[in-house]
């Protein structure tokens, strides 16, 4: 089993763990998600990312936006839903 640790663009740390089916656990703090994604992708994607300057969708382009949110902001899907609502319709 393979584990990385991962510093993003704003100094935040993240523990990546290698799991069965070519998935990859990250967490950072009390979070964590799992990708769909094989953990040596993400060694690459977190290399270009970070020590080429490309950016995060072409760095990281088998990731969901959710997914890319994360390992960007730290910020989940669900604290995203939290933070800005969908707005309700108006009724005319």
């Amino acid at each position: 089993m393979m584990r990385l640790n991962r510093v993003n663009r704003i100094h935040q740390q993240f523990y990546l763990t290698e799991l069965p089916d070519n998935k990859t656990e990250v967490r950072h703090t009390n979070k964590v998600m799992i990708f769909n994604a094989n953990i040596n992708d993400m060694n690459q994607g977190w290399y270009y990312w970070m020590a080429t300057g490309r950016s995060i969708q072409d760095s990281f382009r088998f990731l969901t936006t959710d997914e890319r949110e994360f390992i960007q902001s730290g910020t989940t899907p669900e604290e995203w839903a939290k933070m800005f609502p969908p707005e309700e319709e108006e009724k005319n």
